[in-house]
């Protein structure tokens, strides 16, 4: 009962506060739900901040407007003006005055939660100026929109009571205007994130998602236009206000509740993902192709195996549930460790002008352990990827110490910490990963440099060591596992995962640059300058891909032997070990070796110099002539025997220099390039980690006989691995436009003589390139290729290696100093640079051979 003996519901009175009241009860309950969600899941998985605060506070604001609302419909709120007495009305439309300063606070502070919710995930300088402009021009509309209020009329006794005489303003156009700015502004801090997420090196669906996960807000805007409406429509009979404003109110109501309820849900995909997980979560179904040999039989025959169960479009559907939205982190101290003292260390580390208390763990007899956490400034990343692509489950942060022995609490100063080492483990929520990142932060004389690193075979990436060498440069240095088993060479642990798959062949890299930057930027308070990324093999198609699919990552790329057309490559590896299963015999390594000393012998000259080189192993088939070694006995290391090379010798090194063809004559994928030894791959068992590729990752059956594929049939095997595998890890794409556009730099290089990843692959995929992007000259100003003469797989060799080829990159990304040669030695400290791609070395036939100068580039 009211205090004018009103209750509610009057029965025989027109009446429909109820419409109010049922109103205010679901929108209400349904708010403070979202907003204890919202304070629960930041309480445990994130930390409260601002943002949360002011939902709290909006909620609150939502709450006294409920009440005056509640209060107002037991006085008559929701009757017709003449069905009440004049005290009553006076005190119904004094509640409804109380309501309007609490409503345009709760919208206020809805925007101004979802402003900083913004400020948490975007770190640009100019977003940050955009937002706290937004933000501003909000906070001082609803000053000002709250004071028009409360004193649109004086006395302010007047807005209930019209009896008293009074100067008031237009209270019509009043509202009508506040309405309009409201839209207005939902609009603004709406689109404020866009173009930010435009920007990111996401495909179309992700940054679909993203807009969509940020537009939630368009609901509330909704609300408002809809709200304006009935506004216009209960001021065309505002003298029975009580009876026409009712609708008004419930639109307040809807709108003022929704803003907090969509400012909590960006906050919530994590919880959400876990209830609804076709809805917000990814999917693990497995349902690519699984081969198992039939019972019975020793193989599997390919042609057999329909183009519908290879089902080639599932990668494709795959890929697009590549990156989830949300994220969260626990406190927790990784590989605690016990220990018989600790101490606190205070100093300013990192660059940072903050002081930091480092807490340091020692074994018995007094030697340091390491050092183990501490309350580090660059948690910070955490919030800096909340509403992210990935789900932070924890982080750790160590010292890595130069000397380790005979330290005290009392003598551990600065200058024994080298860098910081940072672990962060994240997930992607749907799935079981955990994906670890490891970054070194050098302590002292950071150049502004990132550089990211690369793995090799099925390893996503090496630690430690790997990395402390880009760290002792200056530069902030990162790894990443993918989160695949510490065993990623047995391929069974992980053929049938599908993040895991995502993880190593594109994914994974990208989410640690991103939060390697971010580490950077918290670390030292300064954005990266530059990013590189360095790797070969595995890293090589790594850095390809980061140019392919992510070419805003990476300033410079200096990616080496890469293995490109991966899921092709993997087969074309075993196509020796196909050869000559089908051939009956597998030869002696010492046989193919003496095929690539004949050939080297037959074209060494052909560059000037004897040397032992073979500088352009495509003239070789016009100078050598395999079957002059028909006949010809040779002794192989450790055996007293001879064994003569036969013609079957013969066509199996043409066959596997040739490489695999389909039925049509036309080349399914290069072979090995002449010159070559096949030593490591004509064995007489097939190529580790390609076997394995095809007996756990394609045909799902380790026990797969591998020997029962012919050379015939190796086009289909190549077939089927494209179909399965080459939309998630197919490295080929020519189209570099974006990253051209973005100013980066591609620095590759190649050994002639690797027989793991075939040089001839490498080149066809620049000559495409070329062809996509207008010629050589103008790909050579953001892609250069080199060819290393005589260099196996990664390095050694005869040949000359790279030496100096990241400082040479970085002279092209910040100096514009464009790399002509590569400067390379060999083991034995010969100098001989390597050419840009297509020229050739060649001795100008004066001075030392192993004197640089006396070479050039024809």
């Amino acid at each position: 009962m009211g205090p004018y003996g009103m209750g509610f519901p009057d029965d025989g009175v027109p009446n429909q506060g109820w419409k109010l009241y049922i109103t205010s009860l679901v929108m209400i309950i349904s708010a403070g739900l979202f907003v204890i969600a919202r304070c629960t899941t930041r309480y445990y998985f994130f930390k409260l901040g601002w943002d949360d605060l002011a939902v709290v506070v909006s909620l609150a604001s939502s709450i006294i407007v409920s009440v005056a609302m509640q209060l107002a419909i037991e006085n008559g709120y929701g009757m017709h003006k003449l069905d009440l007495p004049k005290p009553q009305l006076r005190y119904a439309l004094k509640l409804f005055f109380i309501a309007q300063t609490p409503y345009k606070v709760t919208v206020c502070l809805n925007k101004v939660a979802t402003i900083l919710l913004y400020l948490r995930i975007f770190v640009t300088q100019s977003f940050r100026i955009s937002a706290f402009v937004v933000m501003g021009i909000v906070v001082a509309w609803s000053i000002g929109g709250v004071g028009a209020t409360i004193w649109q009329c004086v006395p302010i006794a007047c807005a209930w009571n019209k009896a008293i005489e009074a100067k008031c303003i237009d209270s019509n156009k009043f509202w009508i205007a506040y309405a309009v700015m409201n839209i207005l502004t939902d609009v603004m801090v709406l689109a404020l994130p866009i173009p930010s997420i435009l920007a990111l090196q996401l495909g179309k669906r992700d940054k679909m998602l993203l807009c969509g996960i940020f537009m939630l807000g368009a609901f509330v805007t909704v609300t408002s236009i809809l709200r304006t409406t009935s506004v216009q429509n209960s001021l065309k009979n505002k003298e029975d206000m009580t009876w026409n404003f009712i609708e008004r109110g419930m639109w307040t109501l809807v709108e003022a509740n929704l803003g907090i309820i969509s400012a909590c849900l960006p906050v919530l995909k994590q919880p959400l993902a876990k209830l609804f997980p076709r809805v917000f979560g990814s999917t693990r179904k497995n349902t690519y192709y699984m081969a198992d040999a039939p019972s019975g039989q020793k193989g599997y025959n390919l042609s057999n195996v329909s183009r519908q169960d290879q089902n080639p479009g599932f990668w494709r559907a795959g890929v697009r549930n590549q990156q989830q939205v949300s994220i969260s982190a626990g406190k927790e101290t990784l590989d605690a460790r016990t220990s018989d003292e600790q101490c606190i260390v205070h100093g300013s580390l990192g660059g940072s002008d903050s002081d930091l208390d480092v807490k340091v763990k020692f074994q018995e007899g007094g030697v340091l352990k390491r050092v183990e956490m501490l309350d580090f400034i660059a948690i910070d990343i955490v919030e800096h990827f909340n509403m992210g692509l990935f789900h932070i489950l924890l982080m750790a942060l160590a010292f890595e110490v130069a000397s380790a022995s005979n330290i005290t609490c009392e003598s551990l100063v600065s200058p024994h910490v080298e860098n910081a080492t940072v672990n962060v483990f994240l997930t992607h929520l749907g799935a079981d990963d955990r994906v670890r990142i490891q970054h070194y932060l050098p302590l002292k004389n950071w150049t502004g440099r990132y550089q990211g690193n690369g793995g090799s075979g099925l390893i996503a990436g090496k630690f430690d060591n790997e990395i402390a060498t880009a760290a002792a440069r200056g530069s902030v240095s990162g790894v990443t596992d993918a989160g695949l088993p510490a065993n990623a060479s047995d391929g069974s642990l992980w053929a049938d995962d599908e993040q895991l798959i995502r993880n190593f062949a594109f994914l994974s890299v990208h989410e640690m640059t991103l939060v390697g930057k971010a580490l950077a930027e918290q670390f030292y308070g300064t954005p990266v300058r530059h990013a590189y990324w360095s790797g070969c093999s595995t890293g090589g198609r790594q850095g390809y891909m980061e140019a392919q699919r992510y070419p805003k990552d990476y300033d410079g790329i200096l990616a080496s032997a890469p293995a490109i057309n991966y899921a092709s490559l993997r087969i074309a590896q075993l196509y020796p070990f196909f050869v000559q299963a089908a051939a009956g015999e597998f030869a002696p390594p010492c046989v193919w070796e003496n095929f690539g000393n004949a050939s080297i012998k037959a074209c060494d000259r052909l560059d000037g110099a004897d040397d032992g080189v073979i500088s352009n192993p495509k003239r070789v088939p016009g100078h050598f002539d395999p079957e002059s070694l028909i006949g010809k006995q040779i002794r192989c290391t450790g055996d007293s025997s001879s064994v003569e090379i036969t013609d079957k010798h013969v066509a199996m090194w043409r066959n596997i220099t040739t490489g695999p063809v389909f039925p049509n004559g036309t080349r399914a994928f290069h072979g090995i390039a002449p010159g070559t030894s096949f030593r490591k791959l004509a064995q007489t068992s097939p190529a580790s980690i390609s076997s394995i590729w095809v007996r756990d990752f394609i045909m799902r059956n380790s026990s797969f006989d591998l020997k029962t594929i012919t050379p015939s049939d190796a086009h289909e095997l190549l077939t089927l691995s494209n179909d399965l595998f080459q939309d998630v890890i197919g490295t080929d794409n020519p189209d570099l436009s974006g990253f051209r556009d973005a100013g980066g730099k591609l620095l590759s290089w190649h050994g002639w003589s690797d027989e793991s990843i075939f040089a001839n692959g490498t080149i066809d995929y620049r000559l495409r390139v070329e062809d996509k992007m207008g010629g050589a000259e103008a790909v050579d100003d953001f892609f250069r290729l080199f060819m290393a003469p005589g260099v196996e797989h990664c390095g050694g060799g005869s040949g000359t290696v790279p030496s100096e080829e990241m400082a040479q990159l970085i002279d092209w990304v910040e100096h514009g100093k464009t790399p002509e040669v590569l400067v390379a030695k060999g083991s034995t400290g010969q100098g001989r640079n390597l050419c840009l791609f297509p020229k050739n070395i060649k001795f100008t036939w004066i001075g030392d051979i192993d004197d640089a100068e006396n070479w050039s580039c024809e």
